[in-house]
């Protein structure tokens, strides 16, 4: 019937025989075959590679998780699979925003308030998070902030404010969930820097200086726990 109303549809002009249709038609149907099949095994292929990136069984905790890039990496962790704690400095925005992660992907959440220039805050979370979930793997150091201005206007509490969240937090964090870490022989620690690291702009001295830190800690840390399965980006 198909090949019958396209013969009619492309040959009203009388200019093809039945035989030359039948060869056109065949030959379109193989490249659509092939196309198909093609992009079947394209498409096999891509869900193999994305099932390699699924975190079903792991935990992970994300400062600063409730708002911003700190969510987006929040949802992405809880996509793959992956339990997730996140922290914020109000409690109530953390348990909100781990309610509607729970809701959206089906994964468990914890909400925490934290923060994270406090070591007492920062090794409760922690214990929080494995007391909940019975281990952390993951640890995703996003919290930090920015205070600009040109540098004699900048007051030393502008400098300890973003330092201190920005690289001393990330240590702290680090510090808290490393010996659990190399006790099982597997985990993953992400901190964020920046390109301030690198390139800079002007008004931005304490931000620039605590990201660069970061870097710098970061390549530190990776090699001291390389041996042990624990990786840092």
């Amino acid at each position: 019937m198909l090949e019958q109303t396209l013969f009619r549809r492309f040959n009203r002009h009388g200019l093809l025989s039945d035989g030359d249709f039948a060869i056109i038609f065949g030959s379109i149907a193989k490249t659509k075959r092939r196309t198909f099949n093609e992009s079947k095994e394209q498409g096999q292929a891509m869900t193999s590679y994305i099932s390699q990136f699924r975190l079903d069984g792991r935990v992970a905790l994300v400062t600063g998780g409730a708002r911003g890039l700190g969510r987006v990496i929040a949802e992405a962790l809880a996509d793959a699979g992956a339990s997730v704690a996140l922290t914020a400095r109000s409690l109530d925005s953390a348990r909100a925003a781990a309610a509607e992660i729970s809701k959206t992907y089906g994964s468990s959440t914890l909400g925490l308030s934290a923060d994270v220039t406090s070591s007492a805050d920062v090794e409760k979370m922690v214990a929080d998070t494995s007391a909940r979930f019975g281990q952390v793997d993951i640890l995703v150091n996003n919290a930090g902030i920015n205070i600009r201005g040109p540098i004699e206007k900048l007051s030393i509490d502008d400098w300890d404010a973003v330092v201190n969240a920005n690289l001393k937090g990330a240590w702290l964090g680090c510090r808290a969930v490393v010996p659990m870490m190399k006790a099982r022989g597997w985990g993953r620690i992400i901190n964020l820097s920046s390109m301030m690291a690198d390139i800079s702009m002007p008004d931005r001295t304490p931000y620039s200086a605590s990201k660069g830190g970061m870097s710098a800690m970061t390549r530190s840390l990776s090699l001291e726990l390389a041996a042990y399965g624990v990786t840092v980006n």
